[in-house]
């Protein structure tokens, strides 16, 4: 038990890891936010292709699944051109930070899909983190456009994490 505790320990701080370094390099950047996420896309998108092939991974699908991958890649593209845009305007922090409210927006969105109720501790715990935010962010008022654009890159990482979660 204590060993798997340890891996998803490791895995936690390892995505915490990648999430920050990507935000750095998508300040050091100078491209904008939009073509930074298409270049992003299109080497993800090669390599996946490559990787697959390779695998001899039959590629075919419905048009009605294709039409759903596509939403949610659009979603996806629309978060990453939102969160790199956040940082663009505002900076790192202000853009992870902000990024923690996925939880919230997530733990809201579940129930609407899903049928269930709303989970009383996952939306506590998103209070406090718009608690910490407001705390943080209350006296750099020159980042308010930073976080509204941060805010809708989190949301929209909570839609896509709902609507993938429904279509596996």
């Amino acid at each position: 038990m204590e060993n798997l505790l340890l891996r998803s320990h490791l895995k936690l701080h390892f995505i915490v890891l990648i999430y920050g370094f990507t935000a750095i390099l998508g300040k050091l950047i100078s491209l904008p936010a939009t073509q930074l996420v298409w270049y992003r896309m299109l080497i993800a998108v090669i390599t996946f292709y490559i990787f697959l092939r390779w695998k001899k991974t039959d590629l075919t699908i419905s048009r009605k699944q294709f039409f759903k991958l596509f939403g949610i890649g659009m979603i996806v593209a629309l978060h990453w051109i939102t969160f790199f845009g956040a940082i663009k305007i505002s900076n790192v922090s202000v853009a992870l930070g902000c990024l923690a409210t996925t939880t919230l927006f997530t733990s809201l969105l579940e129930p609407f899909f899903f049928r269930k109720r709303i989970n009383t501790v996952e939306v506590i715990v998103g209070i406090f983190i718009i608690i910490g935010l407001y705390l943080i962010f209350r006296f750099e008022t020159r980042y308010t456009s930073g976080v509204i654009v941060a805010l809708v890159s989190a949301f929209l990482a909570g839609l896509f994490t709902v609507i993938n979660k429904k279509m596996v």
